[in-house]
């Protein structure tokens, strides 16, 4: 059985010595000019593009996870969560779709002897990032308001996102150096 490179190993290809985490946000923006879409992104959507069948609302200790059922790819959120962090743990899931072998084992967080298992994790987080809030769409909005809360508080309802992660976009594209 040959195994297709996943997208993040297409674009290690396609433009070497970027880092990881460049291609993907790159791979992340890509889907959402695909599918050409605006904020709010929708999650079961993008999840549908990326091969995914459902995502489930289930009692849970973990935020998410993605795995196979039957042969279809299932994403199940923690039924617990509130709908933005639901929101975040499903491209957070989805952004695995971008990483090699992501269906060939389950992978914990929480292990502490798997494998670059953190590292995955934090290229996730990047993906989701850029799937919730898309730096294409969010840079604008950033560089048309003023900085503080009132503007992040807005920033959140434009993106069905929680004020924890539209926060830490906002700082992290705000043309000054900012502390959250």
């Amino acid at each position: 059985m040959k195994i297709e490179p996943s997208l993040l190993e297409q674009a290690r290809s396609e433009v070497p010595g970027a880092a990881d985490a460049q291609h993907v946000a790159s791979i992340a923006a890509s889907v959402i000019e695909s599918l050409g879409i605006v904020p709010p992104i929708d999650t079961a959507l993008v999840a549908s593009f990326m091969g995914v069948a459902e995502i489930r609302l289930a009692s849970s200790p973990w935020a998410g996870c993605i795995y196979e059922d039957k042969g279809r790819l299932v994403i199940q959120v923690r039924d617990t969560d509130p709908p933005r962090r639901q929101r975040f743990s499903a491209f957070h899931e989805v952004g695995h779709t971008f990483l090699p072998g992501f269906r060939l084992a389950p992978k914990y967080r929480c292990d502490p002897d798997a494998p670059n298992g953190n590292y995955e994790e934090s290229l996730s987080d990047i993906a989701a990032a850029e799937l919730l809030l898309p730096e294409r769409f969010f840079r604008e909005d950033v560089d048309q308001t003023s900085f503080g809360l009132d503007a992040v508080g807005e920033l959140t309802q434009r993106y069905d996102a929680s004020f924890l992660a539209t926060a830490r976009r906002f700082v992290d594209l705000w043309v000054e150096d900012a502390l959250l």
